[in-house]
């Protein structure tokens, strides 16, 4: 198995041109494609590297992207030229996935606010790549799924520019488009360390982040899901999020590992992979 120190990034053109970035972790013997997406303000680094070589083992051909405007893809820090973009960006990324893996079913997850943006995504996306099942951990379906330990409260926010927001939701996308309205609880001594970290976000970026109706996708979505979570999540209400999960009737698994906490909870995932991909297919 190649060492994460000895990976190269690979690249694909966005439908806009600009480059985005991703790394590959191939298996000789796989029989299913993993794409998996970093958390909020993040990218592909050696945490989530080791974590897809775990996974690996599973003879699972695993995939991290960069988001735009994130880690090594280009385009302006935090933004996006429009909600759709994104959702492109991810479509794109399943196609040459598709395209070097034929036939191999197509498994996504993401960290954190990822999974917002996956569903988001998800409600939007026209189908045409038949996607198996999704891998939500430590989940953030925003402020609207009511699943904040502290009332539609993130705690990985600073600050929102409330006037900018609620002109851009009101004027349906019309003002501030491009302007940054939510700064992320980053200190210097953290972009010292990884100068890649994203610390705030425009408004496009926000709202193809944050689903506006989570309870109506989730409840509508039509292919299996699991949900990993730590028992020592400060951000969530493990009750409520269970609750808003269990809307969905292809609920697979929700797994609470009690010791770990919203970022170290990446830990766990190769290891709980292996029972949640047998019981969805099973079902199948």
């Amino acid at each position: 198995m190649m060492k994460t120190s000895n990976l190269k990034p690979n690249s694909y053109k966005a439908s806009d041109g600009i480059s985005m970035s991703y790394f590959k972790i191939e298996s000789e013997v796989s029989n299913k494609i993993l794409l998996f997406i970093h958390c909020g303000g993040g990218h592909v680094n050696e945490s989530y590297l080791r974590m897809a070589s775990e996974i690996n083992k599973h003879r699972i051909t695993c995939y991290l992207m960069d988001l735009r405007g994130h880690g090594l893809s280009e385009g302006k820090r935090g933004d996006s030229p429009n909600e759709l973009q994104l959702f492109d960006d991810i479509k794109k990324m399943l196609e040459v996935m598709v395209q070097e893996n034929p036939n191999a079913p197509v498994l996504i997850g993401g960290h954190s606010i990822s999974a917002g943006l996956l569903l988001n995504f998800y409600n939007h996306y026209d189908h045409s790549l038949r996607i198996h099942s999704f891998y939500f951990v430590a989940p953030n379906f925003g402020r609207y799924s009511n699943t904040y330990r502290i009332y539609k409260k993130d705690l990985f926010v600073k600050s929102v520019n409330w006037f900018k927001l609620l002109a851009y939701r009101w004027s349906d996308g019309k003002y501030y488009k491009n302007d940054y309205v939510v700064k992320l609880r980053v200190s210097k001594q953290m972009l010292e360390v990884d100068p890649l970290i994203v610390n705030r976000y425009t408004n496009a970026m926000v709202h193809a982040l944050t689903p506006e109706r989570p309870v109506e996708y989730i409840t509508n979505l039509d292919i299996p899901f699991n949900v990993i979570i730590g028992g020592k999540d400060v951000l969530f209400s493990i009750k409520s999020l269970k609750r808003f999960c269990s809307k969905s009737q292809l609920l697979n698994q929700f797994v609470i590992v009690p010791e770990l906490n919203h970022f170290s909870i990446i830990k766990s995932v190769p290891d709980l992979f292996p029972d949640m991909m047998e019981g969805e297919f099973n079902q199948r």
